[in-house]
């Protein structure tokens, strides 16, 4: 009997907990994903850009460091110097390397030690032909931004609809005046009048990187996540929501959208709690969706511009000068 009152009390928790408003179990989920993201890049910062450490080991032939003290090599010795001495020892390298050299447009399958030294010399190392454990980190990265691939897919162009009792407008939200962690994003807003709420749904995309663990890559966040804002007013085709996360929370946001001048304004404030992760903010936030596929566009010219910039120096010298022909050539 003592059981299953044990498990009726769990079971009536149980249904109280998940009775409570979707937003504030949203919040919650997305304040504990924020701390763990938090302490996984204060650990990362103090690995990858410990310099000392970085100095200590980063000259170690790969043979040199899988020698060292079992110990030492799994607590201090950083994992990518530790991968990128089992790449060094084992019995493909040098075709591995090799490879790699060859996406980077060094002629390595003709001319491996050349191409070793040549790949050394562009990243400031001595050329000595034989790759430390740095530099075959850094061969690994610069090929990995190379097939890293393509977007995903091109977010949508600005585009809006609004009739008496639904609107909804679909675009990439950018930050005015800042910066934005996921530039290339779609967003999707969504109005009910009767139910007067509008939701607001983000998929966001993050681009190859090459200060990251694991091989470069698009990456796209597995679901869309979504907020849910009560509206305050709708009038004249203009929708403004009740600000969102006021119960003490660092910070609160609300949605201003006016489907007439096709203006869709995403704005963050101040809020009354405590900030723990985040600075307070000068001023408000102001963030207007826009036209996706321009956005787009301009965060792969700085990507292509930087994977060009990491190819062999010998092969951009020569594409350039190439280049400055086809220009000089006369228009037809």
């Amino acid at each position: 009997m003592t059981r299953i009152l044990i498990a009726v009390v769990f079971l009536l928790t149980s249904v109280c907990l998940f009775a409570q408003e979707f937003d504030q179990i949203q919040e919650l989920v997305a304040k504990k994903r924020l701390e763990q993201l938090d302490r996984h890049l204060a650990v990362r910062k103090e690995i990858y850009d410990n310099v000392e450490v970085i100095r200590k080991y980063k000259n170690h032939l790969p043979k040199e460091l899988i020698e060292l003290p079992r110990e030492e090599l799994s607590s201090v010795v950083p994992v990518f110097f530790q991968q990128a001495a089992g790449l060094g020892v084992s019995p493909v390298a040098e075709l591995a390397f090799a490879q790699k050299l060859q996406i980077l447009m060094y002629p390595a399958l003709a001319n491996f030690e050349s191409s070793v030294k040549a790949f050394q010399k562009d990243i400031g190392e001595d050329p000595t032909g034989n790759l430390t454990v740095w530099q075959i980190h850094h061969l690994e990265r610069r090929a990995g931004m190379q097939t890293s691939g393509d977007l995903p897919f091109y977010p949508t162009d600005l585009y809006s609809t609004a009739n008496e009792e639904f609107a909804m407008a679909k675009g990439t939200m950018v930050m005015h005046g800042e910066s934005s962690a996921y530039p290339v994003n779609q967003v999707t807003i969504t109005c009910y009048r009767k139910a007067s709420f509008c939701e607001y749904s983000q998929v966001d995309i993050s681009f190859p990187k090459y200060k990251a663990w694991g091989t470069p890559r698009f990456t796209m966040s597995p679901e869309a996540y979504v907020e849910r804002y009560d509206i305050a007013s709708w009038k004249n085709n203009v929708v403004e929501s009740v600000p969102r996360n006021t119960g003490g929370n660092c910070r609160i946001t609300s949605l201003s959208l006016n489907f007439t001048t096709k203006e869709f304004f995403y704005i963050t404030k101040n809020g009354p709690g405590k900030c723990t992760f985040l600075e307070r903010l000068a001023s408000p936030r102001i963030s207007q969706l826009m036209d996706g596929g321009e956005v787009a566009r301009e965060e792969m010219k700085k990507l292509e511009s930087q994977r060009f910039f990491m190819l062999s120096t010998d092969y951009q010298t020569s594409t350039l000068q190439i280049l400055q022909r086809l220009s000089d050539l006369p228009e037809n």
